[in-house]
């Protein structure tokens, strides 16, 4: 376990490095989550790299893999910090999904189920910004 948690600082270390470092932080912090994958910190952590990378590529779709972590570690830990981040995908996702529907007359367009969807997206981010700590 102290291997991994020298790896995760070092991913940590890496991080602060820019768009090439972050990418070298999330091979660090994935090979930390597969030598201890029931600890959320690590889970976290490549949640946490794949968002910064999402960012510097302005990419604004939300990967399924950043996702599955933020929730993996938030199960695993119910801390503040998961929950933020787990929040904030979940706008990140109804707001790519938004951005993503046609124009017209200076509105955007969405059938029932487009609705739906990001409605649904919303209300886990409101779900998880009201539960008392």
């Amino acid at each position: 376990e102290q291997k991994v948690a020298i790896i995760a600082i070092k991913s940590h270390v890496f991080s602060e490095y820019g768009p090439n470092g972050t990418k070298h932080a999330l091979i660090l912090a994935k090979e930390a989550l597969r030598g201890n994958p029931k600890e959320g910190e690590w889970s976290f952590l490549v949640g946490k790299m794949l968002a910064r990378i999402r960012q510097f590529t302005c990419d604004h779709c939300v990967t399924e893999e950043e996702l599955e972590c933020f929730r993996h570690a938030y199960a695993l830990s119910n801390s503040a910090a998961h929950a933020v981040f787990l929040a904030q995908t979940y706008s990140h996702i109804a707001k790519g999904l938004y951005y993503k529907l046609p124009l017209a007359k200076g509105r955007r367009i969405m059938n029932d189920n487009e609705g739906r969807i990001i409605k649904g997206y919303n209300r886990k981010y409101l779900t998880i910004c009201s539960k008392k700590p």
